[in-house]
């Protein structure tokens, strides 16, 4: 038992000056927006009315109604149902009272020296080049019209690389973690992947046409393959360059979609 643990802790110290660092793939923003809330922006009503103005501490909501107060200081009462889109600046100093909304995109874990930012092999901008922290700075909403006629105010978690592709998820909706976990084969050999993906509950809005992205199940992901063929390709198709980049399903991972909008939304045909 003795030279079992001996053996074990020499290939352990051994494997601490071979690890690779653990790369950290790109994802959405987190879906925490917290609204009503303190802050200022712009609220444009269903009507095309744009609205200047800020969410006074005290009453936010009265009767269902948001209380917004335009710049000269009058009270708007306004249904959430009449609102199509709201760009929001929170107040600071009340978000360090709740912790949030997280504005973060996973570009650098934690400051953990320990994992890179992913470099893309493909000759588009790089998003560890991008300032997601200031294109984040702004909440935004917009309401989405679902398929069966019903619609919701949503945010939008892909600010600054969304002209192709739109991505939503509902308001306080929380991001999957993966790649973190303690594990033997971390300790011997180090490296491998991480990021955060909405395992469910996120919408693609590509023209006017919405789908629902879910994770697929583990039978589906490698017998079926309904996203690495049938969505990717429904997605990014017409893309002949972005098709180039990804042209074997295996490199079309889910937990990756982040990456993929970003790549489309940066690549010309």
């Amino acid at each position: 038992m003795k030279k079992l643990f001996l053996l074990f802790m020499t290939v352990l110290s051994l494997s601490a000056f071979a690890q690779k660092p653990t790369v950290e793939n790109m994802s959405f923003r987190n879906g925490d927006a917290k609204i009503p809330f303190p802050g200022k922006g712009t609220i444009t009503t269903t009507a095309g009315k744009a609205i200047k103005g800020e969410f006074r501490q005290g009453m936010l909501v009265k009767m269902g109604k948001w209380q917004w107060y335009d710049t000269k200081g009058t009270l708007h009462q306004i249904k959430e149902n009449d609102i199509q889109k709201v760009i929001f600046y929170p107040d600071q100093n009340e978000l360090k009272k709740v912790n949030g909304p997280d504005v973060e995109v996973n570009i650098s874990l934690g400051g953990n020296k320990s994992f890179v930012p992913k470099t893309l092999e493909f000759s588009v901008a790089q998003p560890k080049d991008f300032d997601f922290v200031k294109s984040y700075e702004p909440i935004i909403l917009e309401r989405v019209t679902f398929k069966n006629g019903k619609s919701d105010l949503m945010v939008l978690v892909n600010n600054g690389f969304d002209s192709k592709i739109k991505a939503y998820v509902k308001r306080n909706s929380q991001i999957t973690e993966y790649g973190k976990e303690f594990n033997l084969y971390s300790v011997l050999f180090g490296g491998g992947e991480s990021g955060k993906y909405y395992s469910s509950g996120l919408y693609l809005q590509k023209g006017d046409k919405l789908y629902k992205m879910k994770k697929p199940a583990l039978v589906k992901k490698w017998i079926k393959k309904p996203f690495r063929i049938t969505d990717f390709e429904t997605l990014f198709g017409d893309n002949k360059k972005m098709m180039s980049f990804y042209p074997d399903f295996k490199q079309r991972k889910y937990e990756n979609l982040a990456e993929y909008v970003w790549v489309n939304d940066k690549t010309s045909n």
